[in-house]
Order: structure tokens, then C-alpha cells, then sequence
């Protein structure tokens, strides 16, 4: 991938990458802030959901859908998410290729000139208030969605988890806030959410397609992001740091539930800009991160302890966390198992074939997400936050170079740190 990067101003980033692979342009525009209270993640979190289905010029879902229908079909959406202590907000946009659609150049600068209304022309009803009946319909689907993380056991466990993990408050919960800071949020708080927002976060804008680069500039350059004296230079940090105890583990009992769920938390204490990220992305797959990995082949597979096993990596705080779903009388046995295969990983005990069969795997899932454009835009964005700048052909070869020795000795330092167990309550 060729990538050509624009600095707009100090802190408004184009990066742009011209491909001729794909029908389409894919466009995302990330504010990122520190998250320094659980108030403002609920704020933003809210926000993003106002922004997606209004603006001064397009006032509601169905003027927005519409104006997307005449498009072409381009399709607009919002996210949010948590990596290390930044919140970011991100607004996405993917329009056909004008050529495909028999359109001229200015087809492109019309979809520029809906997402920047999104962004920067939200639906008022005074200067400093947000639309009161807007703010009201997305504040309860914001809250619908939190309220079903709890109808999921295994989020709800997840959460808890976190919660257990991470010592900073404002980050304990997920990126959408929390149930009570979101039923406080006024319109007018909304309104300084989005200024701040606006005028004081890091944005980093990508785009991926049949663009021209240059062009991409000058159209940005003139979005009104403010007087340059504004932005805020909070120290924002994608890497954290947990320095914890030994294993603790909490049982919570809960009722209308008939399995259990097992969570585990474990530190990687690894230089997350060094090859190291490799070794763990490989030690996941091979622990639990996969259908062959020794956790699912000898808890699930052999042993039927479990009904569902899989262990996921989290390079910002550096966790390797379990996740299990079993029944309540193989709590205490699956644990156990974990903790041995564990320990297996730490004495070399895995196979050539199974190492070389993690390293296809990993390759192959990389190169599938090349070929989806919005996973490219995020690996770009990923890097640029990182700054762990890297190209796809160095990347495999770094999973290739991982080897036994290199597993065996980030095993020997995993460190087991907090274990959260979900029960049925007994009737």
C-alpha cells in the first residue's frame, strides 16, 4: 500500500491511499481525546449517536437516508471506541466510484460536502443547545443498547472484568459511557461536547480509493477546524501500563441463568513497540485464539469441559483475557486447565505443526482483511495512532520470524491478574 500523508494543521492529519482495487471510497474521520472522565465517554457516546441521524440540513433518520439514496447508495454511519486512554469518535462514509456510476469528479466533493455537514452543522435549537426531540430519541437507543449488554452473560461478564482490571474510573466502563451518566446528559452539555470535540481532539482523516490525493487536501484544508491556538495538546497515550497483584478472583451469582461464564485476565508485560507484539499475537492464536489452539483441543475438544472456549489479545493495555461458557460444575476443573496449559506454552510443550500452523492462520486471516476496505482503513488508522507504521509484506514476515523460543519465554512471564466467574444463581 502506497500511503501519502497531509499535516493540515497541528493537529489535523490527512492520510491518504490511493487504491484502484476497490469499487468504492471509504473515508473515516477519528476525533480522538483523552478519556479523562466516564462523564465525557457517555458524552461523546451520545454525541455520536445525535450526529448520525441528524444535522441543520438534514434533520432527521429519513433525511439523511434520503439524501444517501440520491447518492447513489453511499452509506454514513458513526462509532466509537476505546484504545489505551483515548476515546475516539469516528464518522464513516463509503460512496461508489464516480466511474462505476457514470458520475463526474464533483460526485466525490458532494459526498465531502454531506459528511462534513454531519460533522460540523449539527440539528439546534438555540446556539449552544442540541435539538431537544433528537437528543431525546438517541439517548433512549443509546440506552437500549447498553441495557442489552446486560441481557448477555457473556458481556455483561466482560464488563465486570474490565471493570475489576482497569484502575483508571473513566475507562472501566465501555466506549458508550455508563446507563447514569448518559440519563444526565442536557442538550446544552452536548453542545460543549461538540465544540470541545470540534476544536480541541486529534483527527486523523483516512481515505482509501480512486482518489486524487492533492485534491483530498485542499477540499479538507478548508473544513472550519478552528484557530490553531484552541487545540488542546493532552498528552494521549494508545499504551497503558497495569501494574497488579496476584491473581484475585471474584464469584457473582446471578439468577435466570443456567451456565456459567469464566473470565481471566492475563498480563503480557511486553515492549509494545518492539517484535514482541508479534509474539503475542502468535502466543494468543496458539493458546486460545483459535479452533486448533491448545485451549479449545484439549478443554473443549478432548475433555468437553466447556461448550465454548477462546482467548483474545489487547495490545493497548496488554492483556491476554479467556473467555469461557460452561457449566457451573466445571468451573474450578476448566480453570484449573487453563492455568496447566498455561504452563505447557511456558515448557515448550506444542508441536512444530502447531506453531506453523497458527503462523497460516494468522497470514491468511491479515491478507482477508485486505481485502475489505474498511479493515484497511482501520489497520492505517491503527498505525497512525501507534505509530507503528508497517507494511503488509513486513508484517508476515515478522509472524514468520516468531519462533519456539520466542513463545516459550513470553509464556514464562503470562501473569494471571484478575478472574471474574458469572454463576447461575440456585433456585
Amino acid at each position: 500500500m502506497k500511503i501519502k500523508s497531509y499535516q493540515i494543521n497541528q493537529r489535523v492529519k490527512l492520510v491518504v491511499v490511493p487504491n484502484c482495487q476497490f469499487k468504492t471510497v471509504q473515508l473515516a474521520v477519528n476525533f480522538a481525546s483523552t478519556a479523562s472522565s466516564s462523564q465525557l465517554v457517555s458524552q461523546r457516546a451520545l454525541l455520536s449517536y445525535v450526529q448520525a441521524v441528524s444535522s441543520a440540513k438534514y434533520i432527521n433518520q429519513q433525511a439523511v437516508a434520503r439524501q444517501l439514496i440520491s447518492l447513489f447508495g453511499s452509506q454514513y454511519q458513526t462509532d466509537v471506541q476505546l484504545f489505551g486512554n483515548q476515546h475516539q469518535v469516528r464518522f464513516l462514509l463509503q460512496c461508489p466510484n464516480p466511474q462505476y456510476i457514470n458520475q463526474n469528479s464533483d460526485y466525490l466533493e458532494i459526498n465531502l460536502a454531506f459528511i462534513r455537514s454531519m460533522i460540523f452543522e449539527p440539528l439546534l435549537d438555540s446556539a449552544s443547545s442540541f435539538n431537544a426531540g433528537i437528543v431525546r430519541q438517541e439517548r433512549q437507543s443509546l440506552l437500549n443498547e447498553l441495557l442489552s449488554v446486560a441481557d448477555d452473560k457473556v458481556d455483561f461478564a466482560l464488563a465486570q472484568l474490565r471493570q475489576l482490571t482497569i484502575p483508571v474510573v473513566a475507562l472501566q466502563s465501555s466506549a458508550l459511557g455508563t446507563v447514569e451518566e448518559i440519563q444526565s446528559i442536557s442538550s446544552q452539555q452536548l453542545y460543549q461536547t461538540h465544540q470541545r470535540m470540534i476544536y480541541h481532539d486529534q483527527v486523523t482523516i483516512t481515505v482509501l480509493g480512486d482518489v486524487d490525493a492533492k485534491q483530498l487536501f485542499k477540499t479538507f484544508s478548508q473544513w472550519p477546524w478552528g484557530d490553531l491556538e484552541l487545540a488542546d495538546q493532552t498528552e494521549q497515550r494508545p499504551f497503558m501500563d497495569l501494574s497488579q497483584q496476584g491473581l484475585s478472583i471474584k464469584n457473582e451469582l446471578r439468577p435466570q441463568i443456567e451456565q456459567a461464564v469464566l473470565t481471566k485476565n492475563y498480563l503480557l508485560p511486553i515492549n509494545p513497540n518492539s517484535d514482541q507484539r508479534f509474539t503475542a499475537l502468535v502466543l494468543n492464536t496458539m493458546f486460545g485464539g483459535a479452533p486448533i489452539s491448545k485451549l479449545f483441543m484439549n478443554i473443549r475438544e478432548k475433555h468437553a469441559l466447556c461448550y465454548s472456549i477462546v482467548s483474545r489479545w489487547q495490545l493497548d493495555w496488554r492483556l491476554l483475557t479467556v473467555i469461557v461458557g460452561l457449566g457451573v460444575d466445571t468451573v474450578d476443573r476448566v480453570s484449573s486447565m487453563i492455568e496447566t496449559e498455561q504452563q505447557a506454552l511456558a515448557a515448550g510443550d506444542f508441536s512444530d505443526q502447531l506453531l506453523a500452523d497458527v503462523k497460516e492462520i494468522l497470514i491468511n486471516d491479515y491478507l482477508s482483511q485486505l481485502d475489505v476496505p474498511m479493515s484497511v482503513l482501520s489497520i492505517i488508522l491503527r498505525q497512525e495512532m501507534t505509530q507503528l507504521k508497517i507494511t503488509p509484506q513486513e508484517w508476515i514476515a515478522k509472524i514468520n520470524t516468531v519462533q519456539r523460543d520466542d513463545i516459550q519465554s513470553l509464556a514464562q512471564q503470562m501473569r494471571a491478574i484478575y478472574q471474574y466467574n458469572l454463576l447461575p444463581e440456585e433456585l
